[in-house]
């Protein structure tokens, strides 16, 4: 059970670019040789278009951007 959640950890890192290449061309010959690797990471690959997809970010007012610049470079 450890294997795989070390398996979803690097799924996790892939997803967010934080893998170098050769990992992830480890991880994928991984997803490639096993049946069950593959469906997590499947899972992982449609759970995240689902949200980008079916989810829309708020626009953030250029005021606010703003306030938070001038804020940031006061401290």
């Amino acid at each position: 059970m450890n294997n795989l959640n070390d398996f979803r950890s690097q799924v996790n890192l892939y997803f967010d670019k934080g893998l170098d290449m050769q990992a992830e061309q480890q991880m994928m010959d991984q997803v490639d040789s096993d049946p069950k690797l593959n469906q997590v990471f499947n899972k992982e690959k449609n759970l995240r278009n689902l949200i980008k997809c079916n989810f829309q970010r708020t626009c953030v007012s250029p005021e606010l951007i703003q306030n938070i610049k001038k804020q940031i470079s006061i401290h």
